[in-house]
């Protein structure tokens, strides 16, 4: 009983894990895009943006500087 509860519980954050690096992998790709291409917004589920729908990435200034901004 307590082996098959373990192996439910690692089965559980395998899954977990495989989706956070999934967002991860995404987020990568569209804050690595060059300046002045049109991207998708990525979602970027944490504690932090809780109840926030999605980020965008937003290009600014000379130095080039990715800047992730929560919609108002």
């Amino acid at each position: 009983m307590v082996e098959t509860k373990f192996h439910r519980k690692i089965s559980e954050v395998r899954k977990e894990f495989r989706g956070r690096i999934f967002d991860l992998q995404a987020f990568c790709r569209v804050n690595s895009a060059p300046e002045g291409v049109a991207v998708p917004a990525v979602s970027l589920p944490s504690n932090e943006t809780q109840g926030q729908e999605e980020w965008r990435v937003v290009s600014s200034g000379a130095k080039r500087r990715k800047v992730l901004r929560a919609p108002q």
